[in-house]
């Protein structure tokens, strides 16, 4: 029940963070909160705490960074989302370090006042537990565990560009197009160096096939639930990534770059960093990889493309329109869980024909109810907003 209770709480009081300052940013938490994120918060596992702890963070570290006046919910719900996200799995420093990197780094020129405005407490908070993580990992042998203190550097290293980042845009286009190669160059050859820490060395074959599986890892982590035995229907999967396209192509319609920038950096680090760790695990029959792993980051697309500056029935608009394809998502999800288990998923469509072995209720009542709980939802969430922009 805890297991259950610890990441449905982070998500209300994200959900009521994001609701007190824009409508956009509820339906693309919503959006965020993808049918194997609602399965793993349902189940005993340490990726539920650690999903729902990565929208803790982004919610209130964008709240931090894009409101003029921070409000102590943001600040309190980075500093124990954060806990909820690294102390769980050892890759949850990873996520965490990567967020904390992208906000830094859409701070720029002046990271220094994003810390600020976090506060001195919730950084102290956000300090112990990564401290306590970084202990276990020194205890640990593990390569995976040992990776982990690459994680603090990759946040010095976005600090350090975020503060000359006024000097690198004054550069001539030559020279920056040189820094960006070099960049790019240098975390291609960071990636080579982690990689090639598996027992069995760096393995060129297993890399290629770890690559090509991205399409399938990026599908499961909106709907193939459970252990890969439950797909989600293709038009659903599809809806979602719609949705978040549809969000992308609003923020480049604006002209707001700064979103558009974070949803790229998400985006890539979360592949990049899902090949790295699959060649660290040392896998030669497979990989290990599974989509809910990178949720707590990928989640940060949707969320970042919603912190764009948008009129105030626009913005609404909006977000009832995301909420609107979530929720509808997720009751697809229900439906096709409720089918797998009463007549497999090449059974039938009629749920008054889904084996309930023996149970009281016939899973319709269990499905309508579901979908009333969600327009209620929706309802609460959007029901008098202030449709204010921050």
């Amino acid at each position: 029940m805890m297991d259950a209770l610890i990441p449905i709480g982070l998500l209300a009081a994200a959900l009521w963070s994001a609701r007190r300052r824009r409508p956009v940013m509820v339906g693309a938490t919503l959006l965020a909160v993808t049918p194997m994120a609602w399965f793993m918060f349902a189940v005993v596992n340490p990726s539920g705490v650690t999903i729902a702890g990565g929208v803790a963070v982004l919610v209130g570290g964008i709240g931090v960074w894009r409101s003029a006046t921070t409000r102590s919910r943001d600040r309190w719900l980075v500093a124990v989302g954060w806990a909820a996200l690294v102390l769980p799995r050892r890759d949850g420093l990873i996520w965490a370090a990567l967020i904390a990197s992208v906000l830094l780094l859409l701070a720029a020129p002046d990271p220094d006042a994003l810390l600020r405005r976090l506060g001195r407490r919730p950084l102290l908070a956000v300090a112990a537990s990564t401290v306590a993580v970084l202990v276990w990992a020194w205890r640990s042998e593990t390569n995976t565990s040992q990776a982990l203190f690459v994680a603090p550097l990759v946040v010095v290293a976005a600090y350090g560009v975020s503060r000359v980042w006024p000097r690198l845009a004054a550069l001539p286009a030559a020279a920056r197009v040189g820094v960006a190669s070099g960049a790019a160059a240098g975390g291609l050859a960071a990636m080579y160096v982690v990689m090639a820490q598996r027992s069995a060395g760096f393995d060129g074959v297993a890399l290629r096939l770890t690559i090509g599986n991205t399409g399938n890892d990026l599908t499961e982590a909106v709907g193939v639930l459970g252990w890969l035995d439950t797909p989600v229907p293709t038009s659903a999967v599809f809806a979602v990534f719609a949705a978040v396209g549809a969000l992308v192509a609003l923020v480049i319609l604006v002209g707001d770059v700064r979103p558009l920038v974070g949803v790229v950096m998400v985006v890539a680090a979360a592949v990049a960093a899902s090949w790295t760790l699959s060649m660290l695990q040392n896998n030669d029959v497979g990989s290990y990889w599974q989509g809910r792993y990178y949720l707590p980051l990928l989640a940060g697309a949707p969320l970042l493309a919603a912190s764009v500056e948008l009129e105030r029935a626009a913005a609404r608009r909006v977000g009832v329109a995301l909420a609107g394809v979530a929720l509808e998502v997720a009751n697809i999800a229900l439906a096709a869980t409720m089918r797998r288990f009463g007549v497999g998923i090449a059974g039938s469509l009629n749920p008054l024909e889904w084996d309930t072995y023996g149970a009281p209720l016939t899973p319709l009542v269990l499905l309508v109810l579901h979908i009333a709980a969600s327009v209620g939802l929706g309802a609460v969430l959007f029901r008098g907003h202030a449709d204010v922009t921050h």
